[in-house]
């Protein structure tokens, strides 16, 4: 079993390669923990992206609900397998 950093190392290095054409704003580890039965390790990365809002009234909404800067938090969970290498990536806990 790989090191809780390299675990996410990898998780990070995962989540930039997919997002390759986008910055990852405020790139943050939110949750890191062993899989139930100890084989792979569970972790969560959150990161700010703009809004994709055209409508000016659902802007001006989503503005007053996630701030003047128009970005929202996503979160990632991403299963990284006992050697390192990640198994797969799920939207995280919508909190």
């Amino acid at each position: 079993m790989v090191a809780a950093r390299k675990a996410v190392e990898s998780a990070e290095g995962f989540l930039r390669n997919v997002y390759a054409n986008q910055a990852l704003q405020d790139l943050r580890i939110e949750e890191i923990e062993r899989a139930e039965d100890n084989s792979q390790w569970l972790v969560t990365l959150s990161f700010l992206q703009k809004l994709d809002v055209e409508d000016d009234s659902l802007n001006s909404l989503a503005k007053s609900a996630f701030g003047p800067s128009g970005l929202d938090r996503v979160y990632k969970l991403l299963r990284v397998t006992a050697d390192g290498n990640v198994q797969s990536m799920r939207i995280g806990p919508l909190q």
